[in-house]
């Protein structure tokens, strides 16, 4: 099953043996305004963090990033996904892994160690944006010249160690995430 992109963006398929990747896209957006308002530029193109609205900034990322997303490219699945989070939407890749039935995410909706890995990564995503070292381009987010821009960022879920289940088909996955940003 594919899902057509809700932003008409174009997704390269990077699986390989140590990583299946998949694209979400935000369904909140995050307002440009927030960005321009924390990160500027100096005469000589220098970066630099306006702390005093940075809260907002990161309430902004934070909401975009527990929020729903919608599913892009092709599945993995053969049955229609469920419009979720991103743990929703990894519930949904390890029941159609384990059971080969997506719908079936009751078992693992107390997997704590993977919503932990996901919460850490979306606080260590807004660190990295935060102090500027994350793997963005402010300057292109900030500047004034394209109409429609987007933020692209990436969690990475290691396979669960579920005892029960020993020799689950699991891979180690890699969360694309595309922001709009309005």
């Amino acid at each position: 099953m594919e899902y057509p992109s809700l932003f008409k963006l174009n997704y390269t398929d990077f699986s390989n043996n140590t990583y299946q990747h998949f694209h979400l896209e935000s369904l909140q957006p995050i307002q440009l305004s927030l960005w321009k308002n924390v990160f500027y530029t100096d005469v000589s193109n220098q970066i630099h963090i306006n702390h005093n609205n940075i809260t907002l900034l990161y309430a902004g990322i934070n909401k975009a990033l527990k929020s729903f997303f919608y599913y892009s490219g092709k599945s993995f699945s053969s049955q229609k996904l469920v419009l979720g989070t991103i743990f929703q939407y990894y519930i949904q890749y390890l029941a159609h892994n384990i059971f080969n039935n997506s719908q079936l995410v009751q078992p693992f909706n107390n997997l704590h160690t993977v919503k932990n890995t996901i919460n850490d990564s979306i606080e260590n995503i807004i660190h990295e944006i935060l102090n500027n070292t994350a793997d963005i381009n402010i300057k292109s987010i900030i500047d004034n010249s394209q109409q429609q821009k987007f933020i692209h960022l990436k969690i990475f879920i290691n396979k669960p160690n579920i005892p029960s289940l020993p020799a689950i088909h699991v891979k180690n996955t890699c969360w694309h995430l595309h922001i709009l940003l309005v």
